[in-house]
């Protein structure tokens, strides 16, 4: 038989035990929205998206009804030691690139014999819940073959 000692004893218990975990899923949900770094190890980043399009008739160059390029050959690369390969890759309308550093110079390769250059220009932002004191650069504008590319809803056109 339970006495009204275990009983109030075992309420105890389990109303502790629901605090702990209530109080761990709302530290954890607090830090998780607190810091926009997270899945990037900590480290602050910013992300850019971009397009290619024809220059005339302002058809997408890569992922419109008649693409004049494959977009698995398309990417971004830049020539600084320690990043080799690919910095950018794309979804079914566009390209993305995270930048971990801020790079000032990528070049856009269509295929072996065929690439453009992209100069970066970059704010300095600091938030509070990023690991890095410095901060990171925010890409506020893009230079596409010397021509400053457009920005339409929040993705960089380069005109091709």
């Amino acid at each position: 038989m339970i006495t009204r000692t275990k009983m109030y004893l075992f309420k105890l218990h389990l109303m502790k035990n629901l605090i702990k975990i209530f109080c761990a899923c709302f530290l954890s949900s607090v830090f998780l929205s607190c810091d926009p770094c997270y899945g990037n190890r900590g480290v602050c980043a910013e992300q850019f998206f971009f397009k290619i399009v024809n220059k005339l008739t302002r058809q997408d160059l890569v992922f419109g009804t008649s693409p004049v390029y494959q977009r698995d050959s398309v990417y971004l690369l830049t020539t600084l030691t320690g990043y080799p390969g690919r910095m950018s890759f794309y979804d079914s309308t566009k390209f993305m690139s995270t930048l971990l550093i801020p790079v000032d110079t990528f070049f856009l390769r269509f295929s072996s014999t065929d690439s453009d250059t992209l100069i970066m220009n970059y704010d300095f932002v600091k938030q509070k819940c990023c690991f890095n004191p410095r901060g990171f650069g925010r890409v506020n504008g893009i230079s596409y073959n010397g021509i400053s590319a457009a920005k339409t809803a929040g993705v960089f056109v380069f005109e091709k």
